[in-house]
């Protein structure tokens, strides 16, 4: 698919729900998180959340490489929880089917290391929803910037409520299609080239003089 041809999205997330025994359903909005799971990828937020998440409209697949503290958690959550998976070590191909299916990227970490994998995600039409930090705080438009450019969610606060609280808004501009279809081709579309970055310097400097 393409930001010529979104709907064909629709047919990966059908396919990765079908393969990860995940209810059928495009109404429902899928989220990912992973990479690394451990305290610095604020991994203990969701954590935290589990239970919550598991009874909220939504589907989650957790990935990556975990602290082998969290191995006994997760590699229960199909046991456990009708909506969310985990997918343990994932190679790049799987990874690519995991962003081209998923709708949205999660990241709760509080410090951002040079993560520049919802930029990847979001050339996948993944609209990205993180903690205000870092690359993120540098890369992602909100609509109390700019609804028009909108192309992902920052949260504000380190709490949980403030995590669930922007989630629940999340999942409610989901359900509005148009509007998230906005989301999803400004998410597809930003260019992070260079060429960007010094048109942008350009216009600054030449507001100053």
């Amino acid at each position: 698919f393409s930001d010529k041809e979104v709907f064909n999205k629709n047919l990966c997330k059908s396919k990765m729900q079908k393969f990860l025994n995940l209810e059928v359903d495009n109404s429902l909005p899928l989220f990912i998180f992973g990479e690394n799971l451990n305290s610095k990828s604020g991994f203990d937020v969701i954590k935290s959340q589990l239970d919550y998440l598991s009874k909220m409209n939504l589907q989650l697949i957790i990935f990556g490489e975990p602290e082998k503290r969290y191995l006994y958690i997760l590699k229960d959550l199909e046991n456990k929880y009708s909506n969310i998976r985990f997918v343990l070590r994932p190679n790049e191909k799987q990874i690519h089917r995991l962003i081209s299916s998923s709708d949205i990227y999660i990241s709760t970490a509080e410090v951002n290391f040079d993560n520049y994998f919802h930029l990847k995600a979001m050339r996948y039409g993944v609209v990205p929803f993180t903690y205000n930090t870092g690359i993120y705080a540098d890369t992602i438009v909100t609509k109390s910037e700019s609804f028009k450019n909108a192309n992902g969610f920052l949260y504000f606060n380190k709490d949980s409520a403030s995590f669930i609280s922007r989630l629940k808004e999340v999942i409610d501009i989901f359900k509005d299609k148009p509007l998230w279809n906005s989301y999803l081709l400004n998410a597809m579309k930003k260019d992070f080239s260079w060429k960007e970055v010094l048109n942008e310097y350009e216009d600054l400097y030449l507001r100053k003089i």
